[in-house]
């Protein structure tokens, strides 16, 4: 939400992986750090009130997590101003 809020805009669906090298997959429903309702990044498409979770690698603690196609908006479309 902080660092790009157009998946809680419009509904942006971003391409999201566990990075990790475990077969298992479960469903996730992936948000921010702001505890704010908005800052999901798993909208359901074409609706960015609603959640649909993805299925992803099974995460343990550490594993790190890719959001793709932020693009130019990563530090644009961010709502803090510095």
């Amino acid at each position: 939400m902080n660092d790009s809020c157009d998946a809680a805009m419009y509904g942006a669906q971003h391409e999201i992986k566990v990075l990790n090298k475990s077969t298992r997959q479960k469903a996730y429903v992936v948000v921010g750090h702001n505890c704010e309702t908005g800052d999901i990044l798993t909208p359901a498409p074409g609706n960015p009130e609603a959640i649909k979770p993805r299925q992803l690698n099974e995460a343990t603690i550490g594993d790190l997590v890719a959001i793709y196609d932020v693009g130019a908006y990563g530090a644009s479309m961010r709502a803090v101003w510095l």
